[in-house]
Parts: C-alpha cells; sequence; structure tokens
C-alpha cells in the first residue's frame, strides 16, 4: 500500500494497527502465562516489555511517512477554528489583502495584455529587425528596401524573414461609397512567417511580390463582413484600391489586423517607387521568425554581422550602422509607465502586508498563554512557526480567492475607461492562465511575508515566556515594540511614494487640461478625407480638389470655417528635426524634434484661436524661395527666448531620411498659441507650414454653429458631388479626439490615485490599530495617571510622540522613494517637476495628517474612560 492508499484509508489502518498491537499483547501474555508467571504479572510485563500503546503508535505512524500530512491537516483545522473565532480580524486581514492582491492581478493582467506577442502559435520566436545609428539609437528605425533584401538572403537564424509598411487605402466599388481603411503592404511570405493563412481563398505568392504583376489585395475579416456583408463570391472579383482595379484572391480570419489594426493588405512590390527607393531610406518594418533551436541572441550576431559587411560595401548610405533584433510587437505603452504602475501595485500590497504582519503581532500577545503551554508540552519551536504559517497561508488563500473576484472587476472597469481607445488588435484583456499563476505566486509570497516575521518573533517569545505568567518578558515586549515600529515606518513610507506618484500625474493632468482648453472645441469636426491616387496624380490636381471643397463647405449653412490639415490637434502626427539657420549645434549635439503639421484654409480660425504674433499664412508662403512657417509659442519659448521669432529662418529635416535629401527651410511669419499635437508627453513644440497637397490624405476640420454634426450630411453630398470616389470618414468631434488623447493620463494617473488612496487607508488602519492595542495594553498606566491629577492632552501627547518616530522614518524614507518615482516617471509629466516641492510638501502635511488622527482618536476614547475602571482593567 503507497502513501496516498495509506493516507486515503486512514482509519482502515488505524484499525489494523490496533489489531496487530493487541495481537503482540495478547502472544506476550501468553508467553509469559507459560513460563508460570500469574495473570496480573504476565499483563505487567507484557506491557513494560512493549512499551505504551501511545508510543507504539506514534513510532508506527512516523513509519508510514504520512505524519507530515496528519500533522498538517491538524493544524489546518486549528487555524480555521481560530479565524473563524477570531472573525474580525479575519475579515480586517482578509480584506486588506485582497485589496493588494486584486490591485495586483488587474495590473499585471493590463501589463500582461500590452506587452504579450502576437495571438499566433509561438509568439515567442516573432522577432523585428531594426537599423541602428551611428549613436547607437534604434527605436522607430526601419530598414530600407536593399537592406531587407540582403538580410532575408543572407540569413540563416530565421524559418523566414518579411516585411511590412503601414498604410492606408481607399476601398472602392460600383454603387457604394469609398471607404478609408488601415492598411499596410506586406511582403508574400509574410503571412506564412506569422503561421496564419486566410480564412477564405488563398494567400499571396512569389509571382504576387514583383514589380508590374497583377494589382491583388487580401481583405480582413471585418471589412468583409461589413462592407460585402460576408459574401464568400468576394474572392476573384475586382474591386477598387486607391482607385485602381485590385483582384480579391483571399479574406483574413476574424480578428486578425496585423500589424495594429489593418483591414487590407497589398503585396509590398504595390507600394508605390519601392524599387527606387535608396539604400538609407529606412520605411520599412522587418520581422521574422527564429528558426527551431535558435535564440534572440545568434539572430542578434547574424544581424550584425550583416549589417557590418553592408556597412564596408556601401559605406555611402550605410556608413557605422549597425542592426538590432527586438521582441515583436514589443510594449505598447511605454515602459515607463508600465513599471511605475506594477511598482505601484506592489507597494500597495506591501502596505497590506505590513498591515496584516502588524495586526499578527497584536494579536499574539493575547495567545502568550496558548502558545507557553504548547511549549511546555513539547512542540518545538519550528511546530510554532509552522503553525503561525498555516494561519498566514489560510487568510493568503482567501484573500486571494477574494481578491481574483477584484482582479476581474478591476479589469472589467479599465476596459471600460478605455473602451473608445483603439488599441492594437492582439491587445485583450483577458485573464489567461499567465495571469492565474502570476497571482498564485503572489499569494504565496504573501502568505510568507505576512506570516514569516510574526512567526520569528512569537515563537522565541514563547520559547522564552513562563506558563505560569503567560506573558512576554520585557525583552520580548521591547523587541515586538521596535519591529512595530519599523514596519508602521516602512508602511508609511511606502504610502507617501503611492501619493507622490499620484500627485504628480494628477498635476500633469490639470495641466493638460489648462492646455486644452485654449481650444473651443465644442463646435469642431473632423473628418479623413482621401483623394483617389489614379484621378489626382498631380500636386495641381488636388490643389484644384481641395480648393473646390473648401469653397463648396463653407457655403453650408452652419459652417463658419473650414480648413485642411495633415493631422488634427491633439492626435500626433509627424515629428521633423529642426535646426535654426545661422546657429551652429554644439559638438555631440542632436537635433531637437519638433511636430510638423501642413494646414490649408482659416485652420486657426476654425479652432478658435488668433495667432499671438505675425500674420497668417499668404498664398506666396507656399511657393519655393519664399516659404512661410508659424511655430506656437511653446517652440518660440524654446529657441527664441530672448529674441522676437518672427522672421527666423528655421529647417526642418524628415528623421532617417536619405543623405541626400535637403532641409526644408522656412521664414517665421507668425507665433500662434500653444496647442498639443502629441499625446502623453511634455507639450511639444509644433511647426505649422502651408499644404502643398503633397499626399492624397487629409483632414477636414470644420467649425459650425451650434455644431458641425447637424451639417454632416451636406458635406458628404458636397464631396460625392465632386467625386464619388473621395473616402470620407465619419465625422469625428474633436472634443473627443481631444478626450481620447488625454486617456494616458486620465487612465494611469487615476490608477495610481486609486492605489495611493488604498495605500493611505491601509496605513491609516494600521497606525490606528498599532495605537489601539498599545493604548488597550497601557489602559492602567492611563488610569494611574489621570488619577494623579495628568490632564487628558499629555496622556494623548505620549502617545502621539511614540507615533512619531515611524511617522518621521517614514516620512524621510518616503520623500527619497517620491525622488525616485518622480524620475521614473518624468517622460509623462506635462509643465510638472518629478520633484515638485509644493507636490511633496502637500503630500508629506497629508500624511502627517492622517498619521495624527490614526493616533489621537484611540488615545482620545481611552482618556474618557473612569480613571477607576481603568485601574481595574486587566
Amino acid at each position: 500500500m503507497n502513501w496516498w492508499q495509506r493516507l486515503r484509508h486512514r482509519d482502515r489502518v488505524e484499525r489494523e494497527l490496533d489489531a496487530e498491537l493487541r495481537d503482540h499483547f495478547e502472544r506476550q501474555v501468553e508467553d509469559n502465562l507459560r513460563m508460570g508467571m500469574s495473570q496480573t504479572e504476565a499483563h505487567r510485563r507484557a506491557r513494560l516489555e512493549l512499551g505504551g500503546d501511545d508510543q507504539l503508535k506514534e513510532t508506527c505512524r512516523d513509519a508510514r511517512g504520512t505524519r507530515w500530512l496528519v500533522d498538517l491537516g491538524q493544524d489546518l483545522r486549528f487555524a480555521a477554528r481560530l479565524l473563524v473565532k477570531d472573525r474580525w480580524f479575519t475579515l480586517t486581514a482578509v480584506l486588506a489583502l485582497a485589496l493588494g492582491l486584486g490591485m495586483n492581478g488587474t495590473m499585471f493582467t493590463i501589463v500582461h495584455a500590452m506587452i504579450r506577442g502576437l495571438p499566433i502559435d509561438k509568439p515567442e520566436q516573432i522577432v523585428s529587425v531594426h537599423t541602428r545609428d551611428a549613436a547607437g539609437r534604434w527605436r522607430g528605425l526601419g530598414v530600407s528596401y536593399l537592406d531587407f533584401l540582403d538580410y532575408q538572403a543572407a540569413g540563416t537564424t530565421f524559418s523566414g524573414l518579411a516585411a511590412f509598411s503601414p498604410a492606408n487605402m481607399t476601398v472602392g466599388d460600383d454603387g457604394r461609397g469609398a471607404e478609408r481603411a488601415a492598411a499596410a503592404y506586406v511582403s508574400a511570405n509574410a503571412f506564412h512567417v506569422l503561421g496564419i493563412s486566410p480564412a477564405l481563398g488563398r494567400d499571396f505568392v512569389s509571382d504576387d511580390d514583383r514589380p508590374g504583376a497583377p494589382a491583388v489585395v487580401i481583405l480582413g475579416g471585418r471589412i468583409w463582413t461589413t462592407r460585402y456583408n460576408a459574401d464568400p463570391t468576394i474572392v476573384g472579383r475586382s474591386i477598387r484600391i486607391n482607385g485602381a482595379l485590385c483582384t480579391v484572391v483571399g479574406v483574413m480570419p476574424d480578428g486578425f489586423r496585423f500589424p495594429v489594426l489593418s483591414d487590407v493588405w497589398q503585396p509590398l512590390a504595390q507600394l508605390a517607387g519601392l524599387t527606387n527607393q535608396p539604400r538609407d531610406a529606412r520605411l520599412l518594418q522587418a520581422f521574422g521568425r527564429l528558426a527551431d533551436q535558435r535564440t534572440r541572441a545568434q539572430a542578434q550576431d547574424e544581424v550584425t554581422a550583416i549589417a557590418a559587411r553592408l556597412s564596408r560595401d556601401y559605406p555611402s548610405t550605410n556608413p557605422n550602422t549597425g542592426a538590432v533584433v527586438a521582441a515583436f510587437p514589443g510594449s505598447f505603452a511605454p515602459d515607463g509607465i508600465l513599471i511605475a504602475l506594477m511598482t505601484a501595485v506592489g507597494l500597495v500590497l506591501l502596505v497590506a502586508c505590513i498591515n496584516v504582519a502588524n495586526l499578527l503581532l497584536a494579536r499574539s500577545v493575547g495567545r502568550s498563554r496558548e502558545l507557553s503551554i504548547r511549549v511546555s508540552l513539547g512542540a518545538t519551536r519550528w511546530r510554532i512557526v509552522r503553525q503561525m504559517l498555516v494561519e498566514s497561508g489560510l487568510l493568503a488563500l482567501a484573500a486571494g480567492t477574494l481578491g481574483s473576484a477584484f482582479a476581474l472587476i478591476g479589469v472589467w472597469l479599465f476596459a471600460n475607461a478605455v473602451a473608445d481607445i483603439r488599441f492594437p488588435y492582439y491587445i485583450q484583456w483577458t485573464v489567461d492562465a499567465r495571469v492565474g499563476s502570476f497571482v498564485a505566486a503572489v499569494c504565496f509570497a504573501t502568505a510568507l511575508l505576512v506570516g514569516l516575521l510574526p512567526a520569528i518573533h512569537v515563537s522565541k517569545s514563547a520559547v522564552h515566556s513562563t506558563a505560569k505568567t503567560g506573558a512576554d518578558t520585557a525583552t520580548s515586549g521591547l523587541r515586538r515594540r521596535r519591529l512595530t515600529t519599523a514596519l508602521l515606518g516602512t508602511e508609511l513610507a511606502l504610502t507617501l511614494v503611492l501619493l507622490a506618484g499620484a500627485g504628480l500625474m494628477m498635476r500633469s493632468f490639470l495641466a493638460v487640461l489648462r492646455a486644452d482648453s485654449l481650444v473651443d472645441t465644442a463646435h469642431v469636426a473632423a473628418m479623413l478625407l482621401s483623394l483617389p491616387h489614379e484621378r489626382y496624380p498631380t500636386r495641381e490636381q488636388r490643389t484644384a480638389a481641395y480648393e473646390r471643397l473648401e469653397a463648396q463647405i463653407g457655403r453650408i449653412p452652419g459652417v463658419s470655417s473650414a480648413a485642411f490639415a495633415n493631422v488634427v490637434p491633439f492626435a500626433g502626427g509627424p515629428s521633423r528635426q529642426l535646426s535654426v539657420e545661422d546657429r551652429r549645434p554644439l559638438p555631440g549635439e542632436s537635433s531637437p524634434m519638433v511636430s510638423y503639421v501642413t494646414i490649408r484654409g482659416r485652420y486657426f480660425e476654425a479652432l478658435g484661436l488668433r495667432l499671438q504674433r505675425g500674420r497668417a499664412f499668404v498664398d506666396r508662403d507656399a511657393m519655393s524661395g519664399s516659404e512661410g512657417a508659424i511655430v506656437n509659442q511653446r517652440l518660440a519659448a524654446m529657441f527664441f527666448p530672448q529674441e522676437d521669432p518672427v522672421g527666423q529662418r528655421i529647417c526642418l529635416s524628415v528623421p532617417n531620411a536619405p543623405r541626400t535629401t535637403p532641409s526644408a527651410c522656412a521664414t517665421i511669419v507668425g507665433v500662434s498659441p500653444t496647442v498639443r499635437q502629441q499625446y502623453f508627453q511634455e507639450l511639444d513644440p509644433v511647426v505649422y507650414v502651408p499644404d502643398r497637397a503633397d499626399g492624397a490624405d487629409s483632414m477636414l476640420i470644420v467649425r459650425g454653429d451650434p455644431t458641425p454634426i447637424a451639417a454632416a450630411p451636406l458635406i458628404r453630398a458636397e464631396v460625392l458631388a465632386l467625386d464619388g470616389d473621395i473616402a470620407l470618414n465619419a465625422i469625428l468631434p474633436l472634443e473627443q479626439a481631444m478626450t481620447q488623447s488625454r486617456w494616458g493620463h486620465r487612465v494611469f494617473g487615476g490608477m495610481l490615485t486609486v492605489f495611493a488612496v488604498v495605500g493611505v487607508v491601509l496605513a491609516a488602519v494600521g497606525l490606528y490599530a498599532a495605537t489601539a492595542f498599545s493604548v488597550v495594553q497601557r489602559t492602567q498606566e492611563i488610569g494611574v495617571r489621570m488619577a494623579l491629577g495628568a490632564p487628558a492632552r499629555a496622556v494623548v501627547w505620549l502617545f502621539v510622540r511614540r507615533a512619531s518616530l515611524p511617522v518621521g522614518c517614514g516620512i524621510g524614507v518616503g520623500l527619497a522613494g517620491a525622488l525616485a518615482l518622480g524620475r521614473l516617471l518624468q517622460h509623462f509629466l506635462i509643465q510638472t517637476s518629478p520633484a515638485d516641492p509644493a507636490t511633496l510638501m502637500a503630500i508629506a502635511a497629508l500624511v502627517v495628517v492622517v498619521s495624527a488622527a490614526a493616533c489621537v482618536f484611540p488615545v482620545r476614547r481611552a482618556t474618557r474612560l473612569n480613571p477607576l475602571a481603568a485601574l481595574r482593567h486587566d
């Protein structure tokens, strides 16, 4: 019989053991009787020779190998009875730990969703390949088409290497309006590398991905369903993509929208001008699947060697360049904010654990007699420690169960808070096995963290205490007070760090609100307008179309002004490297980056803004040789703090552009208010230049009274009257775009605030409980002091002074931690210093006030007792 069977049939095994021991005893008695002993003597001698039944049974049970399980079961039953008996302590401890565990589960689910790989087979094998410039920078740097072909031909660590270029495409058909869709040009092997096959039709083949091949297209499941009603006969039909006829060869599975939110894919060879791009035009994103038994480090070594060879072979375009192999797709949110949030929830859990540990220490005083008696009866120190750890384990298990429910609620709340944000298709707010494993591991760590210190302290005190008095010695009491003080100081320090992070993020959010209030978004809307490239191939044709649309839309009743721009405010946009003419950069100084916005028409009027200096654009500002630019106040303050920016010459260059591409220079003709263009970062310097109709896409911005939404059908009618193949997306109120752009500060700042509030509540409860316990322990002393005439304020001050040590130490350590957290959040702070003294001092003052309240209330209640009743208190 194995150990599991012995454990499962324990009652039967015990009966067999009783029968066997009784048989041995009876045989020994019979042997003694045959030796001539009397009946009484035979029994006495048999008992002496065999030993006591209980000792024999214990020896046999130890030999089975299941004794530890039996003892553990006893510990579990005893711990459960104690926790049920002391239900208020249990409820408090479980609730505190459940809050910390739930927040950790919620935050880990969010972070895991943002950093996990694509929803494909073996996503960890998918990596991206980037170009590294001479300065070592690689983030955002792609590869050129010619470099990609060399990597593809020479690479052996990849089972396949592919490339893509994100784009927007206009999908048109006879009998229905054109639709603008997110799309991508992909190499023919891209879907094969990902391990995804079309749900309908076929994949791209190598013949599709060559110059001059017939135009083909693959549709995504979403656009196939919404536009074509999931019609399977779409495969083989011709539709218009960017005004040109293309044959649909396949439909991808529903939910697949690689690389971000694409609904249409065309072969890479159909990207205009691809084969003529120079080697230093690094506009493609390369990715590959590692071959079996190959690692990222091996791939890194290989692409480094290939990049070094290309640098030698093509010194004019690849000087001192390298390559970097990184995880794909990488983190969606910035690493800094994710680290800060995971740190924050970790601090909340630490505060909760410290709280429960303090409660266990306080609770141990009431159990001193019980533990002393157990030691007197032979319990070892390890047995006492194990019993305490089992109790903390049960607390952690109950908290983990409740915390899992809190985590699900937290994930649901977060998903609803960001429901209007367009995340990449691979980000799903789901709780999977990894999240469950994380919560289980945190529960186990919590059980150790909560129970180990109190268990060691209590076991030592129990060994050195006497069963007669059942009280701690003076030494153990002092040791417990010191441990409690250290735990409280740590708890308050962690709370201050949480409050500082929340305060800095909230100040940044308020700064964003103040900056955005400059724009009157209530009467402004925007929509993406796309001209079919085949019908408007030249700049002159596109310019004429924009001018006609501007004039026609301006005559619509309720429309006060209309304008065009490459991007709307608050929604990001392209960047350029800026240099000031006649200013030579310092050695090693890199050109600063500015946001780049092209505008046409009454752009600032449409936003309800007036220029602070200079003038608006005129026709000659778009002409070669007399280019003009308008900069925002942020840029003027950064680059021209002591001089008039109007009349200054600035030059703009495209990042990572070919070395032969000249910079575009312009004269500043005006200064506008600072309107935020980028999001989740400091207010950015912006350069506005006249739109020269270089592209087929443009954002139509309309101001209307009362709102332009009512004029939407008339605007769409004017667009269709000009050309039915012009794609016009649904109208987006600018206020909605502005609100969406603040989601990072709003959501993440809100989460930090929630974490901080929970931390403050837990810290206050912990300090209150510690003070209340101290008051109870010293009730007789309070009675003596009051009987001798001590005023109530003197008694209160006695306990407040004792609490000032952990509060002062906690504030000191917490301020240092707050400075470290501020540096971690520095990139996301808006017009707020990471060491903002007003925020830090306000947070420190709040901690002092909360701590004082938590100390004073229990002491004030004790001072209201009758001194005689206090003296009789036991």
